[in-house]
Parts: structure tokens; C-alpha cells; sequence
């Protein structure tokens, strides 16, 4: 379908999908460096283009910013060459299996999916990129499916005829699509260039019980850009000219209004229709992205070529002793041990404290863990690495702690606080009735604020901005956000007209200004604002000035309800496929 109506949906990397995984892949979960730019750098410094990895090889998924997974738990799973059921994995350690169906609906549109995402990827205009990824598709099923995708953000998305997403590689009818639907889209009337279903030769019938290996070359422009796709299976050779080309053609989406769109990743499983009844699975690996072919193609298995039995290292000569070391100072030790605050109930906030320490800590860090063995032994959520913890319903019965590590310049030294184990609801009150008269009505407070909102991105013009909820006591129900902006420095604030939503583009009007955003919870008690720091936007002024409010307790407020993939916090889209 050309517009697919995707009403609500908030994306985040819940603990309930990386608690998942963390026990799918069965080993210590590790935190990913998700900053692009230490990619980039980390890619120039081992001689290397590749700056952007979404490979498993964390083996927890902690690569992506997000899963749109309704049962993350049984639908995506990292595994390694262990699992003998599965396909080996094609490159590295580990691999993706990810599965869908009738089941699997997602609340945000009610369409069957599990994708994994990554937000802030970022391709834009004058880039010009190559990716390579494997799939494997089982010797049954996969019906109708997006599997890959560069999606446009919500200032292009959200309009009519504009919903599809520019750039991705479809099951359909048994063999394998490819989709461009770039150029000017006339709001109504859809993309100027609309070839949605280009079939790729030999895959009319798609490959079964082989990985499928694939590179991807695409050159971002809004008027000149390049498509080009080779593809094998198994361990042949790739082909020299690429199966699919197409030049001198718009690969990047616009409007009038809408101009220099950044695109987000995508890949997995997405139905992209209701009614879906099938059962399927695909298997993923391996995936990256360059800026040189060369270095993509290199990390594809050969099948034919042994790799290099390594050289004998020459002895190394002996080295002069060294002077001895000035004793270091101590690493901080604990003097107190850190604790938990807060109801450990489902829905509520618990947050941790430092602790005291001695020898001078320059730094603090926590990560969450949970038991279900009375604290046998301990699996990290990933993610879970903030003073604050959401006690979602994968955590009610288990044990749960912080750790607290405190680091100087010698070292570290790791504490935990003592578990709590969180319940389900808030025990029934015990206190005696006088049936004298009436009992009075429970007491219920509004939310309060205990951690403020963060505001996360990069603040340059084209890019896109998104803000956590914050953390909140007395189990708020509603959110509402509103973003503000001020050219005084912060003396007034202005509200922007419409931005009440979590994201927030970042156009020209901006720049120079400062943002924060205001996030309004809500129970049956009342209501409660908190604001995030406010953020500057690089770069000299603007002349133009944008259509704003000022600020009014009754100002239009975007309402989102909390589901159980509620986590700082990154909602990037609304709608279309």
C-alpha cells in the first residue's frame, strides 16, 4: 500500500526487549558506542571507511537506538554458532533471528512487525554510501514483507501521499523487490519518482536455505543521485556490474516545504498491512555501511580462499628496566553503600543513589541488574545505566539492584544496593475501618518529577531532536509535550506552533536560539510540568522568523500513552511505511 496509516507509534529500546536478548545471546550484556562520530573514528584509525555497524556482534543488540517488537522475548533472538538449529552465522560471532506473527501486533498502528531500528544513521544529502548485510531466508515461509529500509522523518511522513518510506528491499510474491519512491511529493499525489516494486533479476523466486549476501551503493541527492544493488547467494562471486542501477534520479524525498530530509535505518520483519495471518522468519547478519566498496565487499566470506596462517613474531629485544613508579593514589573505596528510593511496583520509578566513598571519585556510573534465581546469580539490562529504573512487568517477582561504580584516576570500585523485589500492584491497606461512617476516599497524588526531561541529538540545523519523559512518581498515565524556544537567552520562552510532539526537527528558524521542551504528566489526580535543560542550536541566526505562541497553560498538548516499550526514549515516527 502506498499510504499505510501509522497513528501513535512510539519506538523505543525497551528492557524488556534487551533483558530478552541479554538471555537469548547468554552472555554478559555490553554497551555499544552508539555515537557516530566515534565511529567514524574508530573506522579512520584502523585504516578502515566503515563508520556505522549493526551487526549483532554485541551479542545483545545494544547497537540499535530501538526495537519495534511486540514480544521482543519470542520474536528476535541473538544467537551464536551454538544454536545448531539455526543457520551458522555469516559473519562474526553472532547473528539475528527474527520472527513474526498473527500474534505480533504492534499498538502504535496495528500492523504485524518486528524491525530493528537506528535513528540517528543519518543520511542527507552530498553523502554517498555502501552497505552490505546477509539474509537468510528459511526453505518455508516469509509472506509479503519489508525486510530493509532508509525511512524519512515525520516532517515529510506525516503527509498525505508522502507516507512511504524512500528507499528499501521487499519480499514479495515469493521473490525479492526493491522500492525508490523519491523526488518532489506533491502533498496528495505522492513522489515524483515511484518505482515501488523494481525486480531484481534472478531473485524473482527468492534463494531458500542460503544466505543471501547483498550490497547496496546509493548516492543522496534530491535531483542526481545513484541506486546501484549487487547481490549473490551462498559464496559466489559477486558479479562486476551491479544487477540493479539506476542514475541520474532523485534519491532523496521533498516537498516545497520540506527540504534537505535526513533518513533513519530499518530492518527485519513489517507486514505492512492488516489482516496478516502467516507465520514467518527471516535471518540476519553482518550488516555495515561505508563509503568505500572495497571495504564493504571485504568482510563477505570467500568460501574458497583459507585465511593466512599468521607470521612468527621476531623476539623482542630486552627492554632497560624501568624507574620505579611513584606509588598511585588509592582507587575510591565505599564508605557507605549506595540505596534504593521509590515503590518497587509495576508503573513506578525507582531511582538509586551514589553512595560515600573515599579516595575522591571524579566519576559515577550505575547499571541496573535483576535476578530470578533470589540472586544466585545477575543479568545487566542493558540500557539500565541512569540513577533512575521503570519497573515494567518483565521485572515484577525478580530481584532487583544497582550497581555503583566510582572511578579517580587509579581506578574503580564497584558497590550494589541492596535488592528489592517489585510487585505487581500496591498491597491491599490493612488498617482497620470504622464502620461509624463512611471511609474516606483514597488519597491519590498527582506526578511528581523526579528526574527532569532530557533533550537528546544533535543540535544543528536538518537534524532531528527527541526528549525522554523524564521520571515521575505517583504512576502518571499521560504525556504531553511542548517544545519552546527562546532568542533572549532564556528570558522568555516561546512555545512552537505544533511541536507537540516527542521529536522535534531542527530547520533554519533556529539556529542560534535555544530549545528546551516542556513534558506535562497526568493521572487522576492532576497534572505536573517539568522542563529540560535548554539546548543551543549552532550556527548564525536565522532571518526568518517562525509562527510561535507564547506560552499558555491550556497550549494544544500532543497526548501519548505509556506502553510497556516506554524507555529513554526515542519516538521517532508516527506514520508510514
Amino acid at each position: 500500500m502506498r499510504n499505510v496509516d501509522r497513528r501513535n507509534v512510539r519506538v523505543r529500546l525497551s528492557r524488556v526487549a534487551v533483558a530478552a536478548l541479554a538471555l537469548a545471546a547468554a552472555v554478559p550484556v555490553t554497551v555499544a558506542v552508539f555515537d557516530l562520530a566515534a565511529g567514524r573514528a574508530l573506522a579512520a584509525a584502523s585504516g578502515s571507511s566503515i563508520d556505522l555497524r549493526l551487526d549483532f556482534e554485541t551479542g545483545n543488540g545494544s547497537q540499535f537506538s530501538g526495537f519495534e517488537c511486540p514480544h521482543p522475548e519470542t520474536q528476535l533472538e541473538i544467537y551464536d554458532a551454538s544454536k545448531t538449529a539455526y543457520p551458522a552465522p555469516r559473519q562474526g560471532r553472532y547473528a539475528a533471528r527474527i520472527s513474526e506473527s498473527a500474534a505480533d501486533v504492534w499498538s502504535g498502528n496495528n500492523i504485524v512487525r518486528c524491525l530493528g531500528a537506528r535513528y540517528d544513521s543519518g543520511e542527507s544529502a552530498g553523502k554517498d554510501y555502501y552497505y552490505g548485510f546477509s539474509l537468510y531466508v528459511p526453505a518455508a515461509g516469509l509472506s509479503d514483507n519489508l525486510l530493509w529500509e532508509l525511512h524519512h522523518p515525520a516532517s515529510l511522513y506525516n503527509l498525505p501521499g508522502c507516507s512511504v518510506a524512500p528507499l528499501a528491499l521487499h519480499a514479495r510474491n515469493g521473490g525479492l523487490n526493491f522500492r525508490i519512491a523519491t523526488g518532489n511529493c506533491t502533498v496528495g499525489s505522492g513522489y515524483a519518482y515511484w518505482d515501488p516494486n523494481i525486480t531484481l533479476p534472478g531473485l524473482a523466486s527468492v534463494p531458500r536455505s542460503t544466505w543471501l549476501d547483498f550490497v547496496v551503493h546509493i548516492s543522496f541527492s534530491e535531483t542526481n543521485g545513484t541506486v546501484e544493488l549487487w547481490y549473490r547467494a551462498g559464496n559466489d562471486p559477486f558479479p562486476p556490474a551491479p544487477q540493479l542501477s539506476r542514475t541520474s534520479i532523485p534519491t532523496l524525498p521533498y516537498t516545497s516545504n520540506v527540504r534537505n530530509v535526513t533518513l533513519y535505518t530499518e530492518m527485519g520483519l513489517y507486514a505492512g498491512r492488516s489482516g496478516y495471518t502467516g507465520s514467518d522468519t527471516v535471518y540476519l547478519d553482518g550488516y555495515r555501511r561505508a563509503t568505500n566498496k572495497a571495504d564493504v565487499l571485504a568482510e563477505f566470506p570467500t568460501g574458497d580462499t583459507p585465511a593466512p596462517a599468521p607470521a612468527p613474531a621476531p623476539a623482542p629485544a630486552p627492554a632497560p628496566a624501568p624507574a620505579p613508579a611513584p606509588a598511585p593514589a588509592p582507587a575510591p573505596a565505599l564508605v557507605s553503600e549506595p540505596l534504593i528510593s521509590g515503590t518497587p511496583l509495576q508503573g513506578q520509578v525507582l531511582a538509586s543513589s551514589t553512595g560515600t566513598w573515599a579516595n575522591n571519585p571524579t566519576a559515577y556510573a550505575h547499571q541496573w541488574q535483576w535476578s530470578r534465581d533470589d540472586g544466585a546469580t545477575w543479568l545487566n539490562v542493558n540500557g539500565a545505566t541512569r540513577p533512575t529504573f521503570d519497573v515494567s512487568p518483565t521485572f515484577v517477582g525478580a530481584s532487583v539492584r544497582a550497581a555503583v561504580t566510582a572511578a579517580n584516576a587509579t581506578g574503580s570500585t564497584t558497590a550494589f544496593t541492596t535488592s528489592v523485589t517489585p510487585t505487581a500492584a500496591a498491597p491491599a491497606a490493612a488498617a482497620p475501618v470504622d464502620v461509624s461512617a463512611p471511609a474516606a476516599p483514597p488519597v491519590v497524588a498527582a506526578p511528581r518529577n523526579i528526574v527532569p526531561p532530557t533533550i537528546m541529538g544533535v543540535t544543528k540545523k536538518g537534524r532531528t531532536l527527541a526528549s525522554s519523559g523524564g521520571a515521575w512518581s505517583n504512576a502518571p498515565t499521560d504525556y504531553a509535550y511542548r517544545w519552546q524556544w527562546s532568542r533572549d537567552d532564556g528570558a522568555t520562552w516561546l512555545n512552537v506552533n505544533g511541536a507537540t510532539r516527542p521529536t522535534f526537527d531542527v530547520t533554519a528558524t533556529f539556529v542560534g536560539a535555544k530549545l528546551r521542551v516542556a513534558v506535562t504528566t497526568s493521572n487522576g489526580a492532576g497534572s505536573a510540568t517539568a522542563t529540560s535543560t535548554p539546548v543551543r542550536v549552532a550556527g548564525t541566526p536565522a532571518r526568518v522568523k517562525a509562527s510561535a505562541s507564547r506560552i499558555s497553560p491550556t497550549a494544544n498538548r500532543a497526548r501519548v500513552t505509556r506502553s510497556i516499550l516506554v524507555v529513554p526514549r526515542h519516538p521517532h515516527r508516527q506514520r508510514g511505511r
